[in-house]
């Protein structure tokens, strides 16, 4: 039998081998921390997010949400780093020139501290030059027994009607395709005891619509 191509052995203590590690060190000197650091940042996954809609809690290197557009942030004061800031659009509709988003996640004070869940979310209305704070994410549409129109008759839910559905609507299509499927997404409402008990009454007439489509 005739062998082709070449087999290279050494030991620890040979030439050959010094030499590849001495390049192999040098190469980690010359790349200096911030290689060290990128390694250390794949190492360490992001910790688990509870939204501010239903209270899920999720695995966000899993489950993927739109991140918050950097330019946006930094309209309503909020750092736009994603070394500091990976909040997430939980829903988001444009209507009469301003956009309405319900927005949550991971915030840290510098980088290389520990990421904070801000489960608590905002809801926001953001225009080209202003941005403003309207609810907390977590208590943003109208009770069940609300009969009236937000934008006219109660300071507290100071948007019209249409606004709240389309909202409603949009979060659903967001849900279901971070969790992969509108299936997925009411199995982990079940799941976590979060339907129907802890979700809005807009959001769950919009799950009922979405299920007869």
């Amino acid at each position: 039998m005739v062998k082709t191509g070449f087999r290279i052995s050494c030991s620890v203590g040979s030439g050959l081998a010094r030499r590849f590690v001495s390049k192999s060190l040098l190469t980690l000197f010359i790349a200096g921390p911030a290689s060290l650091s990128s390694l250390s940042a794949k190492a360490a996954p992001l910790p688990l997010v509870q939204e501010p809609l239903f209270g899920l809690v999720y695995d966000s290197n899993e489950v993927k949400f739109d991140p918050v557009p950097p330019d946006l942030l930094l309209r309503c004061g909020l750092d736009p780093s994603v070394e500091t800031d990976r909040r997430s659009v939980y829903a988001q509709v444009d209507s009469s020139g301003s956009r309405y988003m319900i927005i949550g996640g991971l915030v840290r004070a510098s980088p290389g501290e520990r990421w904070q869940d801000d489960s608590t979310g905002e809801f926001l209305r953001a225009n080209a030059t202003a941005c403003d704070l309207v609810d907390p994410g977590n208590d943003v549409f109208p009770p069940a027994d609300y009969d009236g129109d937000p934008a006219s008759d109660d300071p507290q839910y100071p948007i019209g009607m249409d606004v709240y559905r389309s909202l409603a609507m949009d979060a659903v299509n967001r849900y279901s395709l971070a969790f992969g499927s509108l299936q997925e997404f009411v199995k982990t409402l079940h799941e976590q005891k979060a339907y129907p008990d802890r979700a809005p009454p807009t959001v769950l007439d919009a799950i009922l619509q979405k299920m007869t489509e």
